[in-house]
């Protein structure tokens, strides 16, 4: 039996965080427009922002669109780098 191992592409990502006027915090990924999640804390919006980047990501490869590179702005002072290792498709 022959095993064959599919070479996943990692990706990275910069995630900025905002908290809005309720005090919950806004994380958006500049370079995916629609790819946004929130949390009531840190770690909490930190989480989820990651489940979304994933199912972006392996949306976007599913139906064989371009994932643009990633370039930071630079008018958010709380920003993360992401890395995303996508499941094949």
């Amino acid at each position: 039996m022959k095993t064959t191992t599919m070479e996943t592409k990692t990706y990275q990502f910069t995630v900025e965080f905002k908290p809005d006027e309720d005090g919950v915090i806004i994380a958006t990924v500049p370079a995916l427009p629609g790819c946004h999640s929130y949390g009531h804390t840190m770690p909490e919006a930190e989480h989820n922002i990651r489940e979304a980047l994933e199912l972006c990501v392996e949306d976007m490869l599913a139906h064989g669109e371009e994932i643009t590179a990633d370039e930071p702005p630079q008018h958010f002072p709380v920003q993360k780098i992401f890395t995303v290792h996508p499941v094949a498709v």
